[in-house]
């Protein structure tokens, strides 16, 4: 409802971005220990909190997911798949954050690559004239 629409907003505008994530954990259950079922379990959860930011719509060319690629030590290396209505970092940050903080034991979390995170042909089109905008949820500039 509208505290998800607030919570996703206040988190994209936050800086630095991993303050947004602390609300989140308030509620966890219990934590997570770094494998790579745990992180695909605070993937799914992270999914659940934020479905604006995961909402997934064929019609409109939103398919993005968020996988574990690679797990070295204490360093988690995310790949971003599919298309995502928002910015590609800011769907990486919001994972890497949240990760950080359900798992204590990672200490980096890292893209899969830099042109992992590139929006070139991997943003959903734009279907409601928001065009370079952060977010669909950004509020619009008064003239």
């Amino acid at each position: 409802g509208d505290s998800m629409l607030v919570s996703v907003l206040a988190f994209v505008q936050m800086a630095p971005r991993t303050r947004g994530v602390i609300p989140l954990l308030q509620s966890a259950q219990s934590e997570l220990h770094l494998c790579e079922e745990h992180i695909a379990v605070a993937l799914e959860e992270v999914g659940e909190r934020y479905p604006a930011v995961f909402h997934h719509d064929p019609s409109l060319g939103m398919s993005g997911v968020v996988r574990c690629a690679e797990i070295d030590g204490c360093s988690v290396r995310l790949r971003l798949d599919g298309m995502f209505w928002h910015e590609r970092r800011v769907v990486y940050e919001l994972c890497a954050a949240y990760l950080a903080a359900r798992i204590p034991e990672i200490c980096e979390v890292e893209p899969f690559s830099t042109a992992n995170l590139d929006d070139t042909n991997k943003r959903a089109p734009d279907f409601n004239g928001e065009t370079g905008r952060r977010t669909m949820f950004r509020p619009l500039r008064r003239h």
